[in-house]
């Protein structure tokens, strides 16, 4: 599923999200966006009827949460990536950082993969031999 909806495109500037409008739009459960709100990742007002209600800045702040979790990387990397958001400079240079830290994990786990899967590929299994 492919998220390339904007802020600005699916909602009007002065109007709030939803749990329900968010979990549409980025495909997360309402249980991550409390969860996220608990962990401090993002804010929430809330309505008369106590409904979470997310201004754009949540939005924002979740569409990163979203894209940088389906690249793997952990809730203490993006709170990281999130608490620099003021300098918008350095929020990219260590969210550019936290995925290179991500890929270099990636490629010693391909690694490793490719290491046993061509030991695998040369070792006869026992019963074959036994036969």
């Amino acid at each position: 599923m492919q998220h390339s909806r904007s802020w600005t495109s699916s909602f009007a500037l002065d109007r709030r999200a939803r749990m329900s409008d968010l979990s549409r739009m980025w495909g997360v459960t309402p249980r991550a966006l409390r969860f996220y709100e608990e962990c401090g990742l993002i804010d929430a007002d809330r309505d008369r009827r106590n409904r979470r209600l997310y201004d754009r800045k949540a939005v924002d702040r979740l569409q990163l949460i979203v894209e940088l979790r389906k690249a793997g990387v952990g809730l203490n990397d993006i709170r990281e990536v999130l608490s620099a958001e003021g300098d918008a400079q350095e929020a990219l240079e260590i969210a550019l950082g936290k995925l290179e830290a991500r890929r270099s994990e990636l490629h010693t786990a391909l690694s490793a993969v490719d290491v046993v899967a061509d030991r695998l590929k040369t070792t006869r299994p026992a019963a074959a031999a036994a036969a």
